[in-house]
């Protein structure tokens, strides 16, 4: 990917906001006695609440404008929770793929990977839990 880094961190940042919302649905859409799993996915969320505030100086965007998901065109065999964890995953690979030039002046790179492979970590851990 040749993106200036202006683009690609909007892109990122685009990515993380759409991760947000699908975990926010994903949490809706349990049912009450499956509590204790919306709590399991409440840290993950949080988690990429506080990347967003740590990113958002440097986004043009405002992210409450920017996205909302819908049911259209997502299958019954894919749910929020795989929707998410595939732009999270998408963007811990566009990030190991970029050179090491630091795409956010808050965070490096290793430190924003990390914080990402964590999110994936956890959320994997809910995904189990529900099968």
């Amino acid at each position: 990917m040749d993106l200036n880094p202006d683009e690609f961190r909007d892109l990122i940042y685009m990515k993380l906001i759409r991760a947000k919302r699908y975990l926010q649905e994903y949490s809706k859409e349990l049912p009450r006695y499956l509590m204790a799993l919306r709590h399991r996915v409440d840290h993950p969320l949080s988690e990429l609440h506080i990347l967003l505030q740590q990113l958002s100086p440097d986004s043009n965007f405002e992210e409450d404008s920017l996205f909302t998901p819908s049911k259209i065109g997502i299958t019954d065999d894919l749910s929020f929770l795989d929707l998410a964890l595939n732009e999270i995953r998408t963007i811990l690979n566009f990030l190991t793929e970029k050179k090491r030039e630091p795409v956010f002046r808050e965070l490096q790179n290793y430190d924003l990977e990390q914080k990402l492979a964590y999110i994936i970590q956890s959320l994997e851990e809910v995904k189990k839990r529900t099968k």
